[in-house]
């Protein structure tokens, strides 16, 4: 999946990060579409990719890219009004992405297979742990690769 027009970076990292989504369900369709329309011309100059899940009232975002650059933007997002409780579940450094363009940002609300991921979100939610495991990571990348093949 790796795109091969992008710069090759040296310190490439990968953050996955859960928070409360606060955007009214009435707003939610207008409030993704600005998300992903800022989203994708910033990230894109930043060589930033990555994908967007909402599920089950959490948003769930794995980026992906140069590590200063995806820091910066970790604190923006932080910031954004539109959630609370911002956690970061994995930060790693990688030698390849699983993204290759912002395009694959996605706003999962419904449908089957998904008894595994509500199952880590509520244990994230009501358990001690404030970060994901590495299994879970590579369970959260998969999942996500797997449903936007699909």
């Amino acid at each position: 999946m790796t795109n091969t027009s992008r710069k090759n970076h040296k310190n490439l990292v990968a953050v996955t990060y859960m928070s409360h989504c606060l955007i009214k369900p009435e707003n939610l369709d207008k409030e993704c579409a600005e998300i992903k329309r800022i989203s994708s011309a910033k990230n894109s100059e930043a060589e930033i990719s990555g994908i967007l899940i909402l599920r089950r009232g959490r948003f769930i975002q794995r980026l992906e890219g140069e590590k200063t650059a995806v820091n910066q933007l970790i604190d923006i997002i932080e910031a954004d009004k539109r959630h609370r409780k911002f956690k970061i579940l994995h930060f790693a450094e990688i030698s390849q992405r699983y993204f290759d363009d912002w395009s694959q940002m996605q706003v999962i609300t419904e449908g089957e297979g998904f008894d595994e991921l509500d199952q880590l979100i509520i244990n994230l939610e009501t358990g001690n742990r404030e970060v994901v495991n590495d299994q879970e990571s590579r369970f959260i990348v998969n999942f996500i690769q797997h449903y936007t093949s699909s």
